[in-house]
């Protein structure tokens, strides 16, 4: 089964110390055992709470797209972009599913014990509505608890 990873930041305790803890669980229900209180919990959105209800536009098509790619073009960057093209093309219309059935209902039971979540992905900035309404068409809002109400993104840069 395929492992999935979950962040718990313990945030600033009483003696201002920060300590951090990357959690690796093959079932989504074993976060609860391993919030405490004033926890911070960062989920990965692509793979550990949705997937595509297809093939076409999963990781794995994704890894198949750019080695076909890689194959006709030298250039990696150009390999990349044509493949990246396809991929986030695929997503903004593609179905979702949730990873594992009862994700959704862990997720407002923590957000009822007022915890905080956040969700990261590595999916472009030009696809962060979609993916909002994806979570949302599986029942998960993670601007409940949010500790900030603004978005946040990094841009990669040199990446190939």
């Amino acid at each position: 089964m395929k492992n999935i990873f979950i962040v718990l930041l313990l945030l600033i305790n009483a003696i201002g110390s920060l300590k951090a803890e990357i959690i690796e669980t093959d079932r989504f229900n074993k976060i609860k055992e391993h919030i405490q209180p004033r926890t911070l919990v960062l989920l990965d959105i692509d793979d550990t709470l949705l997937v595509p209800t297809q093939t076409l536009g999963t990781d794995a098509w994704f890894v198949y797209r750019l080695s076909q790619y890689s194959k006709v073009h030298k250039d990696p960057k150009t390999a990349l972009d044509r493949a990246l093209a396809e991929w986030e093309a695929i997503r903004h219309v593609t179905k979702v599913k949730l990873v594992e059935e009862d994700t959704d209902q862990i997720i407002k039971e923590i957000q009822n014990e007022n915890t905080a979540i956040m969700g990261l992905t590595t999916q472009s900035l030009s696809l962060s509505t979609r993916t909002i309404n994806q979570l949302k068409s599986l029942n998960i809002d993670l601007s409940k608890t949010a500790p900030s109400c603004e978005d946040h993104y990094f841009v990669q840069e040199n990446l190939g």
